[in-house]
């Protein structure tokens, strides 16, 4: 479950943090793919970080993350090298979000 940030100890909530599942996605050669998560209180519009919490397969990156849906978070993958698959990987994920109450 996700944690909120807050703007000061007694303030609104301005972000949250968690971690997230990305199902085994197939990346072609010199292609990329995206997946998507699911992450509670995302909303379209926030602004995502994510750090996967191991290293991705050799010629793989992270080239995109953002709020598709409520709930829904897209997750673009660039691959330099052969044909690869990334694995199902967890992901440590952040959420700036704009005014809450």
């Amino acid at each position: 479950m996700p944690s909120h940030s807050r703007q000061s100890p007694s303030g609104k909530t301005n972000g949250l943090k968690g971690i997230m599942a990305i199902a085994s996605t197939a990346v072609a050669l010199t292609a990329a793919a995206t997946a998507t998560g699911t992450f509670a209180g995302a909303r379209t519009g926030d602004a995502v970080t994510i750090s996967p919490r191991a290293n991705l397969n050799a010629s793989l990156a992270i080239a995109f993350a953002r709020v598709v849906d409520l709930n829904t978070i897209v997750v673009g993958f660039s691959n330099v090298g052969a044909s690869t698959n990334t694995g199902a990987i967890t992901v440590d994920v952040g959420l700036r979000q704009g005014d809450n109450d």
